[in-house]
């Protein structure tokens, strides 16, 4: 599960323990990460500099971008994956970009293979969860030499099933799309409810990547006022993006 370890910030039981790997959530105490005042506090929260942010804009699309490879997409992308080279004779590694995802209600995904010192970091809304951005980025993981059966994956605080209500016509996309899958549409009342963590711990599963290395954040954003921002709940009045992280340490 995710807990506390410092106010605002949420960090996932199943990987903060794991050496050298750091990653973070933030919530809406700690501010509106489109603001750059707010992304520094965050960072020195974090003992990190908001400098090796990894920031870009997010288009709902598919695009992966292997971080270091050559310019980034003019477009936008999605997610970012980054492999960790060991240089020079004392083994230190030299640029540390943090990965990061913003969401206010789509899933933030931070996956790593911590052998591999393989990291990535995707956004995935309804549009990236059907087009399956969470394989898309496993695969690219695994082009930079991750094994998919080492990777972790955590589903930070997204919007639940509980609030999630779709039109007829995407509901019918899910169900197309995720066929087989459990607990993906609800049905309440004659209005459609989508459970999006479903449809992307199917997809990492899918791509290899092990159910007991997956953790999902059962905090709904658009219940939890008092903790996130949420597109849905708020629109334009009080809406503000949240950060998820990763990098490692060396």
């Amino acid at each position: 599960m995710l807990m506390e370890f410092l106010p605002g910030i949420w960090q996932s039981d199943l990987i903060s323990g794991i050496p050298d790997v750091f990653h973070a959530f933030s919530d809406r105490r700690v501010g509106d990460m489109r603001r750059s005042d707010m992304r520094s506090s965050f960072a020195d929260a974090c003992g990190i500099s908001p400098d090796a942010f990894v920031l870009h804009e997010q288009v709902h699309g598919t695009a992966v971008y292997p971080v270091g490879s050559g310019p980034a997409p003019t477009a936008g992308y999605d997610a970012s994956v980054y492999r960790y080279q060991q240089t020079g004779a004392n083994g230190k590694t030299g640029h540390l970009p943090v990965l990061t995802v913003s969401a206010a209600d789509c899933i933030p995904l931070l996956l790593v293979d911590p052998a591999a010192r393989i990291i990535a970091a995707a956004h995935s809304g309804w549009r990236g969860t059907l087009s399956r951005i969470a394989s898309r980025t496993v695969n690219e993981m695994e082009k930079l030499g991750a094994d998919v059966s080492r990777i972790y994956a955590v589903l930070g605080p997204h919007i639940g099933v509980c609030c999630y209500n779709v039109t007829s016509r995407r509901a019918r996309a899910f169900e197309k799309a995720f066929a087989g899958v459990a607990g993906v549409v609800e049905n309440r009342g004659g209005r459609d409810f989508v459970r999006m963590q479903a449809a992307v711990t199917a997809t990492l599963q899918q791509a290899g990547v092990p159910e007991s290395n997956m953790e999902v954040s059962q905090m709904c954003t658009s219940c939890n006022a008092e903790y996130f921002y949420s597109y849905r709940r708020d629109r334009t009045a009080s809406y503000g993006k949240m950060f998820g992280i990763i990098t490692i340490r060396t």
